[in-house]
């Protein structure tokens, strides 16, 4: 330890600048990460039929999300709360029942529980819509109809908001219990501060 202490010492200006760059270049890595997003395995079917539904649709099949109604007026609540989305500069398309024709409009609505779903697509690739989502869905609510988004798009951003409080909370819980060990180990305040 002694020889590692004086080799330090000695290089202490090299030392100073690696560290310095090493710090510059998480900083960097830290601003230019981004939101959570899934894995993907390459040259799966489902990566390759992923890949034939983008050609044919002209946009990701991941930018676009469910957005479930449930009320005693579904088809009234869900074109009122739908049409604000039809303009947002952030939404590509907006498929409802009425929109998808008899055959799959049927299969899109339940007149038993008084639920109906609408798929809503954003604009740009995933990322972009991640941005996007929380400003769509603050547009898109009712009176008359509950709403539940669910897709990839609305999992990751609540995952995303869920892990940013639960790391804030564990942040604040650790750093009291930390100082007081490094307290315990150094015995003086200035020391405990240094790590």
């Amino acid at each position: 330890m002694n020889a590692f202490a004086a080799f330090i010492y000695r290089q202490r200006w090299p030392t100073l600048v690696v560290t310095a760059v090493l710090l510059l270049a998480s900083v960097v890595l830290l601003l230019r990460g981004g939101l959570l997003t899934g894995g993907t395995i390459r040259d799966l079917e489902s990566e390759q039929a992923q890949r034939l539904t983008r050609d044919v649709l002209r946009h990701s099949p991941e930018v676009t999300f469910v957005a479930l109604f449930q009320g005693e007026r579904v088809a009234q609540a869900m074109q009122e709360a739908l049409e604000p989305l039809r303009k947002h500069p952030a939404v590509l398309s907006v498929q409802t029942p009425e929109d998808a024709g008899p055959l799959l409009g049927a299969a899109m609505r339940n007149d038993q529980t008084h639920a109906a779903f609408a798929l809503i697509t954003l604009r740009g690739e995933l990322k972009e819509a991640l941005r996007a989502y929380p400003d769509v869905r603050q547009a898109l609510h009712s009176q008359q109809a509950y709403i539940t988004c669910t897709g990839r798009i609305p999992f990751l951003h609540d995952l995303d908001v869920t892990l940013g409080h639960d790391l804030l909370r564990a942040e604040l819980l650790s750093l009291p219990l930390a100082l007081l060990v490094l307290l315990l180990v150094f015995r003086t305040g200035a020391a405990a501060m240094l790590p």
